[in-house]
């Protein structure tokens, strides 16, 4: 669709609307996808390297170094409201060259329905990046994270 402009009135098809009204018509659009962006971004899946008892991470970072026989980390959910589910899964795929996803493995995690955060220890063997994707009970995406791991020399 092309847009035309003169005097003051945008056209866009075959209407002619007012400038003005065409311009906040366009900046109510970009504040309400902004707001709903961050409604559905604001669970975040943390990696760090441990958590304390009121769900605050320890060292957390996007990569992590790890001896050459595997290392853990600890993978911290937290939500925006209660989870409402009796457990969780963890799917988690290495990333290879070409940007495609391999599956390594699947965690499950018994939680309590009312937690709004709760985090799970992932051992790594291999070096790489990996997405890791949570899903409570009725396989809904809680969160998805991202983490870069490199082997110890």
């Amino acid at each position: 669709m092309e847009e035309y402009r003169s005097n003051n009135y945008s056209r866009t098809g075959l209407f002619l609307i007012p400038y003005s009204l065409f311009l906040s018509r366009k900046i109510i659009v970009t504040i309400t996808l902004l707001l709903l962006s961050q409604a559905s971004f604001s669970q975040q899946l943390t990696f760090c390297e441990s958590v304390d008892a009121k769900g605050n991470p320890a060292s957390p970072s996007k990569s992590f170094v790890i001896p050459a026989n595997g290392g853990f980390l600890e993978a911290l959910v937290n939500l925006p409201k209660q989870v409402e589910s009796n457990y969780v899964t963890y799917d988690i795929f290495q990333v290879n060259d070409e940007k495609k996803e391999i599956f390594e493995s699947t965690i499950k995690q018994n939680v309590q329905r009312e937690f709004t955060w709760f985090s799970k220890k992932i051992t790594f063997h291999k070096t790489g990046a990996y997405n890791v994707y949570v899903y409570d009970e009725k396989d809904r995406l809680l969160c998805v994270g991202r983490v870069m791991i490199k082997i110890q020399k």
